[in-house]
């Protein structure tokens, strides 16, 4: 085992940390790869199980234990992450990493557990807040994301198995090209010169008014995108509100006792190792490091600052580690180090460490003590959980006995939220949040109430059910307003108007491309064009390829002024209008000294590491072709499809 497991008390700020975010889902942002080309259809997969990798099956506990995780990280419910394709991402995301684990077995790659150990205790060791030990750090991290210590150790293991893969493949790409750097520094700094005579829209006037047939006739075909006005509900939401429970509910000391009694091993705190280090790419690094902790006198941080490149070198700060978490290649030179002492340079897997030991803790029982206060808080937010999940089942039978939420609330504690008018969206009349009421936990639980809500009759009230943030609540549909439209009288002018301005534009549109068509076949030149409609010639130099344009030009006339060669005519838009455009120069910059020292390494720098992972990202795919996968999607929508009806009283 990593660490030995030891229940904690309450999770404060950590609980926010979306460490196995970063874990699962490591291995060069598989999430985002074709989710379609992963699966195969129609296959056989265990009743209980949503996806089968050869001979590894994916069961559904074990799934709907990472999509939680997964969808609480963007506010959602299992349910909107399987309207939106989100579950199917998480889901290609999980094979894609099992056919990683496959390619590794069949190449015989394997971590030793003292290397997970390790970079599980680099993973946590800057979570670890004054006061805390490592073991309470990543118990508590295990805790904010519902997982086991097992669970989070082989998503460790699974990113470095990722990594050893990437850094051999990558191994074979011998760097980014430095000619393909320049062109590209020089394609950022090109520029182009126009000549451009503009056509605004309301410059047309031979355009006849519009007759009130034709005005009811585009009102009928705009009436559902722009003029309809939205149903809107007032809503009224009970919500359990527990914030008073604790001061209700005793933990008594005898409690206390038996707990601690009960799992006297899991308060058992191993001899640990203080230490902080450092590890280093190369033997010749760790070397300067050593010489300058022994012979300089330096810490190791002040040494780490002092080299080359310091900000890419980890550095672990000082934490407690136990003898077990360490490598092999560690164990018998911190056994025999003294206090104080500097050890290394040592090669694993990860490198060239550098390591100080700072103290050795003896090995020893915590005392009741010093632990009963995270005992009394641990056990209190137990019986405090119980107990809200108690009154949830009493606010259920209050209600189905025709209580109203007024009423259910002078049996069961209710915190009442009324919200006056809410769109399917969430917004009121005046396309602002409507949930503003509601408070902190809006953005978590507005979709959840949202869709709960329209499902619901006038005055019908839902079961309860528990929301994202881990509320419970009801929700009452006090009123409806109707699905309505803006009416024709009210619109017409409105209508007119924009009857008007679409003529307006289909003539200078139609005109503007009759002109392009003789400018390309020779028939006329910009100066002509420009003298027959009394306009001037705009000359405008230096339009660069990113940047602050000039006026009138826009950013959808950037491409198209880049793409035209030189000597060609084109048209772009413009605010209002269009332009004739001819090009009439370019620049192709050199390279200058100072970008050749500060532009020209950062670029060369992004083509290798974007070539790299290119690289990896069609190893991954030639993976996958290798193996098959099979998915349960009637499992799938059964369990996580939104059901059709909604259950009320």
């Amino acid at each position: 085992m990593v660490m030995q497991s030891m229940r904690s008390g309450a999770v404060g700020s950590i609980m926010k940390f979306v460490l196995f975010g970063l874990l699962m889902m490591a291995v060069l942002g598989l999430v985002f790869m074709d989710v379609n080309g992963v699966f195969g259809r129609g296959l056989s997969v265990g009743d209980s199980d949503v996806a089968k990798i050869e001979g590894h099956s994916i069961s559904l506990q074990s799934f709907d234990r990472t999509l939680r995780r997964a969808v609480a990280r963007v506010g959602m419910t299992p349910q909107q992450a399987y309207q939106t394709g989100y579950l199917q991402e998480v889901l290609a995301s999980e094979v894609r990493a099992n056919f990683v684990m496959l390619e590794a077995d069949r190449l015989g790659l394997k971590i030793d557990k003292s290397m997970v150990a390790e970079k599980t205790a680099e993973v946590i060791s800057p979570l670890v807040e004054n006061g805390q030990t490592l073991q309470q750090t990543f118990e508590k991290v295990l805790a904010a994301q519902g997982m086991t210590e097992d669970m989070f150790t082989q998503g460790i293991s699974r990113e470095m198995i990722g990594n050893i893969l990437a850094d051999t493949v990558q191994k074979s790409f011998e760097g980014g090209s430095e000619q393909l750097s320049r062109d590209l520094v020089t394609f950022q700094h090109q520029t182009r010169d126009i000549e451009l005579v503009a056509f605004m829209d309301n410059e047309i006037t031979d355009v006849a008014a519009p007759t009130d047939e034709q005005l009811q006739r585009l009102y009928d075909v705009l009436k559902d995108s722009k003029f309809a006005i939205p149903e809107y509900r007032a809503l009224k939401i009970g919500i359990i509100d527990g914030s008073n429970l604790k001061s209700e509910i005793a933990v008594s000391d005898d409690e206390i006792q038996k707990y601690y009694d009960d799992n006297i091993d899991a308060f058992l705190d191993p001899q640990k190792h203080v230490m902080e280090q450092a590890i280093l790419k190369t033997l010749e690094e760790a070397e300067k490091v050593i010489k300058m902790v022994k012979d300089d006198g330096k810490s190791l941080p002040d040494a780490i600052k002092a080299m080359k490149d310091s900000d890419n070198i980890p550095l672990t700060p000082p934490v407690p580690f136990e003898i077990d978490m360490l490598p092999v290649e560690f164990k018998d030179a911190v056994t025999n180090a003294k206090d104080g002492e500097y050890i290394g340079p040592l090669q694993t897997a990860l490198g060239y460490h550098v390591a100080h030991l700072i103290e050795v803790i003896p090995e020893h029982t915590k005392a009741l003590k010093d632990v009963q206060d995270t005992i009394r808080e641990d056990l209190l937010s137990i019986k405090v959980d119980d107990r809200v999940y108690e009154l949830s089942s009493e606010l259920d039978d209050a209600l189905a006995g025709g209580a109203t939420l007024d009423e259910a609330g002078k049996q069961v504690p209710l915190k009442i939220v009324d919200i006056p008018a809410t769109s399917d969206l969430g917004q009121d009349d005046k396309g602002e949040n409507a949930f503003l009421p509601y408070g902190d936990d809006q953005e978590k639980d507005r979709d959840t109430i949202v869709k709960t809500a329209f499902d619901l009759q006038q005055g019908e009230i839902s079961r309860v059910i528990e929301l994202p943030s881990g509320h419970f609540a009801a929700i009452q549909v006090a009123s409806i307003q109707e699905k309505s439209f803006k009416p024709f009288a009210d619109a017409k002018e409105e209508i007119s108007a924009q009857y008007m301005a679409d003529q307006q534009r289909a003539v200078n549109g139609k005109k503007i491309s009759d002109d392009l068509e003789k400018l390309l076949n020779g028939k006329t030149d910009l100066e002509a064009i420009a003298k027959d409609a009394k306009k001037d010639i705009q000359q405008i130099k230096g339009i660069t390829i990113g940047g602050v344009l000039p006026a009138p030009v826009t950013e959808g006339g950037r491409p198209v002024i880049f793409q035209t060669k030189v000597g060609g005519y084109t048209f772009i838009p413009l605010e209002g209008g269009s332009a004739l455009v001819k090009i009439t120069g370019y620049t192709l910059p050199e390279i200058d000294e100072a970008s050749e020292r500060d532009v020209l390494p950062k670029v060369l720098s992004t083509v290798e590491k974007e070539t790299k992972d290119e690289v990896f990202a069609m190893y991954i795919e030639s993976i996958g072709k290798k193996y098959t996968a099979m998915t349960n999607n009637n499992l799938l929508e059964k369990t996580y499809a939104p059901s059709s009806e909604t259950e009320s009283y």
